[in-house]
C-alpha cells in the first residue's frame, strides 16, 4: 500500500472511497476491481499497481476504517 499512501491527496481519498462503496454494497466475494477503478477515474492495471491484490486492499480498508472509528 506504499504506493497508494504515497499519492496526492484527492486521486488517493478516489481510490479509497471507490474501494469502500464497491466492498459494501457487494461483499469481498463480489467485489469488482472494475468497478473500482472506474470510479477511481483509473485503468485496472493502473489501479493494481497502487492496490497490489483485491485481499490486500481490503485488509487496507479494514485497518483505514477501524483507525478513523478510533
Amino acid at each position: 500500500m506504499e504506493k497508494l499512501l504515497g499519492l496526492e491527496g484527492t486521486r488517493r481519498q478516489k481510490i479509497i472511497e471507490a474501494g469502500l462503496r464497491e466492498f459494501a454494497v457487494r461483499g469481498y466475494d463480489d467485489a469488482s476491481s472494475n468497478v473500482m477503478a472506474k470510479e477511481a477515474g483509473l485503468s485496472k492495471p493502473l489501479m493494481f499497481h497502487y492496490i497490489g491484490s483485491k485481499k490486500d486492499f481490503y485488509l487496507f480498508l479494514y485497518d483505514y476504517c477501524m483507525n478513523r472509528l478510533k
